[in-house]
């Protein structure tokens, strides 16, 4: 079915000084050539191939658990990375007649002493090495 629409035309018939409305059917696809007729109804056939969308599933599948794998395994680098496994910074309160160095020693047995005091001078904005009893520095996660 082709749509159509009337045009009326105004002409001057020659002597008469009456105007005479032609009317001229337009067809609207021929004056409209950029639109195309899309079919509706039953005259739409679908078609689908089962395969292909068998494979767009499994493709989108797989994809939904890479990007699971990989936010789980982002998740975990950056709990290790904070330390959520138990070696978490804490705070220890200086005794009596106690020295860095030992604190260092005691609380960082697996790093060497001298990094051990520049880190915790580091977490505990220390200016140096000097602490007092009762002070509280901070020992960062080894």
């Amino acid at each position: 079915m082709v749509a159509s629409s009337t045009a009326v035309r105004r002409e001057p018939v020659l002597g008469s000084g009456v105007d005479v409305r032609r009317v001229a059917r337009v067809d609207a696809a021929a004056s409209r050539s950029h639109l195309h007729l899309v079919p509706t109804g039953g005259a739409v056939q679908v078609v689908t191939n089962s395969q292909s969308v068998r494979f767009a599933r499994r493709r989108f599948t797989a994809v939904c658990v890479a990007l699971v794998v990989v936010a789980g395994a982002i998740l975990a680098g950056r709990a290790m990375a904070s330390g959520v496994d138990g070696t978490q910074r804490h705070e220890v309160t200086v005794r009596a007649g106690e020295t860095l160095s030992q604190i260092a020693a005691r609380e960082m047995p697996g790093v060497r002493n001298d990094q051990a005091v520049a880190a915790i001078e580091h977490e505990s904005n220390l200016g140096s090495s000097q602490v007092q009893a009762g002070q509280k520095v901070i020992i960062p996660a080894p």
